[in-house]
């Protein structure tokens, strides 16, 4: 599983040095030359995994369609403003493409437009290089650790791999019933991943507090929080930093709560909806963790 952090850091790395070409290509306004602006442009916003700014430099190539609404190049909306192609408040756009608009003559409405799209395309390059500055050297720890956390569930939990797997899958495709669908989706991986680490029974489990709490199979984050009580316990040697994971998890899973609940009684935003996965993600690469620790203070093999 190893080349898959290879490939993400292999895709930072071509996105940055496009970014650089382009960048410098574009210091000045350069009309014959759009076409293939756009297809690297593209290739950029493909590279860092931004759908939404796929799409928006797709249309800028084909041009609009009547049909068009903004909310289909989310947050790109704020270049098509900057472009002065739509109006901030407003659904309208001004619907030709990039290369038609600057093909007016020169001082027009719509040469003027294409000039200022140039200069938002610019604009969202220099922010995609940012971003792959500031995220390039974060970027590979956060694969390291999905990668963790993909190989447990298979290895572990093949069911809450399915479930992980259908999330990401449904969270991608965009629309606000996929959204909902992949948070269902990800209850149902951390239903599974607490029912394989913890299975439900009856009766309670008493935390170090003396509380006691159910350990039904309605109550996943309870027993997910009992497997990680008890793996602590089995190894002392780690205590005071297994005390705090603890902790960082309780808190971790509350808010995963929270945003699932949202997924089935509110309108739930991409960017809440991505949330509730990477911390999935990163509840269970530790988990996983906490799973080895515990084998090893068993005397079993420790896992890859």
């Amino acid at each position: 599983m190893r080349p898959e952090s290879g490939t993400q850091e292999l895709r930072w790395r071509d996105a940055y040095e496009l970014c650089r070409g382009l960048l410098r290509e574009m210091d000045a306004w350069a009309p014959g030359n759009l076409e293939c602006i756009l297809h690297r442009a593209k290739h950029v916003a493909g590279l860092v995994r931004d759908t939404a700014a796929v799409r928006w430099l797709s249309l800028e190539a084909s041009g609009y369609p009547s049909t068009f609404r903004l909310a289909e190049v989310g947050a790109c909306r704020v270049y098509l403003e900057q472009g002065h192609r739509a109006k901030p408040g407003e659904e309208r756009v001004t619907t030709g493409s990039l290369l038609d608009l600057a093909r007016a003559e020169e001082g027009t409405p719509a040469n003027r437009i294409a000039r200022d799209m140039y200069s938002a395309i610019h604009s969202y390059l220099v922010n995609v290089e940012s971003e792959v500055l500031l995220g390039g050297d974060f970027a590979p720890a956060m694969e390291r650790l999905r990668i963790i956390a993909v190989e447990f569930l298979r290895r572990e939990c093949p069911q809450a791999a399915e479930e992980l797997k259908a999330a990401c899958r449904r969270a991608e495709e965009g629309g606000e019933p996929e959204r909902r669908q992949a948070m269902a989706s990800c209850r149902g991986m951390l239903e599974h991943l607490a029912e394989s680490v913890y299975p439900s029974r009856s009766g309670v489990h008493a935390d170090r507090d003396g509380t006691a709490h159910s350990m039904n199979s309605a109550s996943w984050k309870n027993r997910l929080l009992a497997f990680l009580d008890d793996a602590v316990e089995a190894d002392g040697k780690t205590r005071a930093i297994s005390t705090a994971t603890l902790k960082y998890l309780v808190d971790r899973l509350d808010a995963i709560n929270d945003l699932l609940s949202k997924g089935v009684h509110t309108i739930l935003p991409r960017e809440e909806c991505d949330l509730a996965l990477a911390h999935s993600y990163l509840v269970v690469a530790e988990v996983a963790r906490v799973h080895g620790v515990t084998r090893r203070s068993r005397g079993g093999p420790a896992q890859p």
